[in-house]
């Protein structure tokens, strides 16, 4: 995964605004690079 994600709904506070999508997201990435 490289580049941007935007998460729909969320503003300035995304981890707490939707902690699931970017829990979903980190995995991703992690993933990725390891």
């Amino acid at each position: 995964m490289r580049g941007k994600v935007i998460i729909d709904g969320a503003a300035h506070w995304v981890q707490v605004e939707r902690p699931e999508a970017v829990n979903k997201a980190l995995l991703g990435f992690l993933k990725a690079v390891s």
